[in-house]
């Protein structure tokens, strides 16, 4: 019996992706980086969720996370921001409502159009990323991929392009983890406004993401 229960596999949080939620993040980071391009806007999703998740125990988006070879990137996010989203017409309709997306050789930039309201994201969800735009927004392709490829959880994650799951085991670290949050000013160019500043244990603690089997 002892056996088996060092050999069961670890258990597994699913969170259900919120298209509101992603769709009111895609705004909200447009509107802090005008012209943000989809690579800036998965990173800032995945560095804002990893964040988010350790804090609170649940990430933004819920969306899931895929390998890819410039680093993890959120799947239904991706899938939004592509030239041929496979969604359906009305998600893509309230969509371009909030954002236009301009090509830009392989690149697409979204611009907001100004609708100030979030109703679907929550302040703290609001807060991570914009600390994600503040930290990651000034940072060139390559050192945004470097620091993806650097993260300690990425290092457990699968070479293929497979689904990424949040695992039980990340609970421990929250509830031993989790202090207060403090907010700051900052008068560097790169800085947005006020941010969060995490605890130093939280932002280099792992997420536990394993391969699934």
């Amino acid at each position: 019996m002892l056996n088996f229960l060092f050999k069961a596999e670890p258990r597994v949080l699913r969170f259900q992706v919120d298209l509101n939620r992603c769709i009111e993040g895609i705004h909200y980071i447009a509107e802090l980086k005008p012209g943000v391009t989809q690579f800036y806007i998965g990173k800032i999703f995945y560095f804002a969720d990893k964040a988010h998740f350790l804090d609170w125990g649940r990430p933004i988006s819920g969306d899931r996370y895929i390998a890819m070879e410039h680093g993890p990137v959120p799947s239904t996010i991706y899938d939004l921001l592509k030239e041929d989203a496979g969604e359906p017409d009305e998600v893509i309709d309230t969509l371009l409502k909030r954002v236009e997306i301009k090509s830009d050789g392989n690149k697409r930039r979204v611009y907001s159009r100004g609708t100030d309201d979030f109703p679907h994201l929550s302040g703290t969800g609001r807060d991570y990323l914009r600390k994600a735009v503040e930290e990651y927004g000034c940072k060139s392709f390559g050192e945004i991929k470097r620091l993806a490829h650097q993260s300690i959880s990425n290092r457990l994650l699968p070479e293929k392009p497979e689904n990424w799951r949040w695992p039980f085991r990340a609970m421990k670290s929250l509830r031993s983890q989790r202090n207060p949050t403090s907010i700051r000013r900052s008068s560097s160019k790169c800085r947005v406004t006020a941010g969060l500043r995490l605890p130093l244990a939280t932002r280099n603690a792992t997420m536990g993401l394993y391969r699934p089997r």
